[in-house]
C-alpha cells in the first residue's frame, strides 16, 4: 500500500497571478525560455534569474575532477537541434543505447536519450545546461555506467562555496535548451526514464536530528518551483507533489542498493485541470520489469493558478535546499545519473 504524507514543500513556488495567453504567445514565451537558462524565465526554487548573478562554472570537465574536455558553460547558446544522442540513438526510438542493459522503448517516439557516451557532461547535446557550481568536481564523468561506458556524477559539499550556486547548495543539469519538443506544456503526454546510483551514500541512523530530503530529479515549471520532484529522505526515495502538498513513497529503504543502479520511470499527462495523472515505477537491481509504486489519476499536474508558467523542463543532479551540517546532515553527497530518456506517449506506434 502506498504511503501518502501531507507535507510542507521544501521548494517554494512563486505566487503570480497568470494572465491569459493565446497559444501563439505561449509558444513565443517557451522559445524565449529556451534561449537562455538564466533568464527571467528561471527562478521559483531559488535559482538566480539574473545572468549577472550566475556563478561562472569551469569551462571543461570530463573524467573525475580533471578538466580535459566537454564544454559546460551555462551561458552557451542552446541548440535547437540535437535529435540524436551522442551514443547514436535515433530520436524516433527503437534503438538500444550502448551496452544494451536498458534498451529504449520502440513503442513511442524518443525525444532524447542522454547516455553520456560522448564522455562529456553535455552528452553530445550543445544545449544541455550543466552545473553552475564552480567546484571542479561538482559535475564530472565516471566509468561506472548503467549501460555503455559513462555516466554523470553530481557532488555537493555543504558549507563549501564551490558547491553553492543559484542561491542554494546544488549541482544540477537541465534539459532546457536541447530543443523545443522536450519542454513540457499543458496537454503533453510524456514518459521520463532515468537511472540513479547513490555513491557511498551515508544512511540515516536513529539519533540523527537531520531528516531533510535531497532532491535528485525534478519537473520544474519555468517561472515557479517544480510540479513534483524525486528525493531521498532519510533512507527512502519519495516523490513530492508540490501542487497538492502530498508525498508518496517510491522505495521504502534504499540502503541495500547503495552503490547499485536503480531505474525509475515516470509517466505523466500535463494538465491544468483535474484530468492529469502520473505513474511512478521502479526497477531494482536483478529485476527484469518495472513495478508500479505510485498511481495518481484525475489530478492537476501543471499549476496555472499560482504561477505564470506555460512550459517546464527537467533537472537532475543534487539539490540540498534544507540540509545543514548543524542538523547532522551529511556534509558531502554524490549521485550518478545515466540513461535519461524522454518519450512522447502520444505517439504510440
Amino acid at each position: 500500500m502506498k504511503h501518502v504524507e501531507r507535507i510542507e514543500p521544501l521548494v517554494k513556488q512563486e505566487t503570480m497571478r497568470p494572465g491569459l495567453l493565446s497559444r501563439s504567445r505561449k509558444l513565443v514565451f517557451a522559445s524565449m525560455c529556451v534561449a537562455v537558462f538564466a533568464s527571467a524565465c528561471g527562478g521559483g526554487d531559488g535559482e538566480s534569474t539574473s545572468p549577472t548573478d550566475t556563478p561562472t562554472p569551469p569551462t571543461t570537465r570530463t573524467e573525475g575532477p580533471a578538466s580535459t574536455g566537454g564544454t559546460t558553460s551555462a551561458g552557451d547558446t542552446p541548440s535547437t537541434g540535437g535529435t540524436t544522442s551522442a551514443g547514436g540513438t535515433s530520436s524516433t526510438g527503437g534503438t538500444t543505447s550502448a551496452g544494451g542493459a536498458t534498451p529504449a522503448n520502440p513503442a513511442y517516439k524518443l525525444i532524447y536519450d542522454i547516455n553520456y557516451e560522448s564522455g562529456t557532461i553535455q552528452s553530445g547535446y550543445p544545449g544541455l545546461v550543466t552545473t553552475h557550481a564552480t567546484a571542479a568536481d561538482a559535475s564530472y564523468i565516471v566509468n561506472e555506467a548503467r549501460s555503455g561506458k559513462h555516466a554523470v556524477a553530481h557532488k555537493v559539499t555543504l558549507d563549501n562555496d564551490g558547491y553553492f550556486s543559484d542561491g542554494s547548495w546544488r549541482s544540477e543539469t537541465a534539459d532546457l535548451g536541447i530543443k523545443e519538443p522536450n519542454l513540457f506544456q499543458i496537454g503533453d503526454h510524456h514518459r521520463y526514464e532515468f537511472s540513479i546510483l547513490l555513491k557511498d551514500w551515508e544512511p540515516w541512523v536513529s539519533g540523527m536530528t537531520g531528516s531533510a530530503g535531497d532532491i535528485i530529479w525534478q519537473a520544474k515549471q519555468s517561472t515557479a518551483g517544480p510540479s513534483f520532484y524525486v528525493m531521498t529522505k532519510r533512507n527512502s526515495i519519495a516523490l513530492r507533489d508540490t501542487i497538492r502538498g502530498t508525498q508518496f513513497e517510491v522505495l521504502s529503504d534504499f540502503r541495500p542498493y547503495i552503490n547499485k543502479w536503480i531505474d525509475i520511470r515516470i509517466d505523466v499527462r500535463w494538465e491544468e485541470r483535474a484530468t492529469g495523472y502520473y505513474k511512478v515505477s521502479i526497477k531494482l537491481p536483478g529485476e527484469q520489469d518495472y513495478k508500479l509504486m505510485v498511481d495518481e489519476e484525475n489530478i492537476i499536474t501543471f499549476d496555472t493558478e499560482n504561477t505564470s508558467a506555460y512550459q517546464g523542463y527537467i533537472k537532475w543532479g543534487l539539490y540540498r535546499p534544507a540540509s545543514f551540517i548543524a542538523n547532522d546532515d551529511p556534509a558531502t553527497r554524490i549521485i550518478y545519473h545515466d540513461d535519461l530518456r524522454l518519450y512522447d506517449l502520444a505517439s504510440a506506434k
